[in-house]
């Protein structure tokens, strides 16, 4: 369960969100982080990082950080895209107001 918009990850563990996304039919979404360096897809159990809307799935996605650290304020956002054929959309994530909170903010929590 995934309340507000910051998470907290610590190391050798995961954020997993599960969602659905039907519309527009056959449109291709893509997951994305914005600091690839200290965090990662992972790609077991089935998850996922992009596909094609279809109608009733239910796509996993996981992140996690590369590597254990000692610092504060490692982090990063996560968003979807979806290309609607005029573009890549921003999905709106959390449900709030459109346009507002298209992101979560994943930090991780150093040891």
């Amino acid at each position: 369960d995934i309340s507000g918009t910051d998470l907290w990850v610590e190391n050798n563990d995961y954020v997993e969100f599960h969602f659905t996304l039907t519309r527009p039919v056959g449109a291709t979404w893509t997951a994305s982080i914005t600091n690839p360096i200290d965090f990662m897809f992972d790609y077991s159990d089935g998850a996922v990082s992009g596909g094609r809307t279809r109608e009733g799935e239910e796509y996993k996605i996981r992140i996690k950080p590369r590597r254990e650290t000692t610092l504060n304020n490692i982090k990063t956002e996560f968003y979807i895209t979806v290309n609607n054929g005029m573009g890549n959309v921003e999905i709106n994530l959390p449900n709030e107001s459109v346009g507002t909170k298209s992101r979560y903010t994943i930090n991780q929590i150093p040891n």
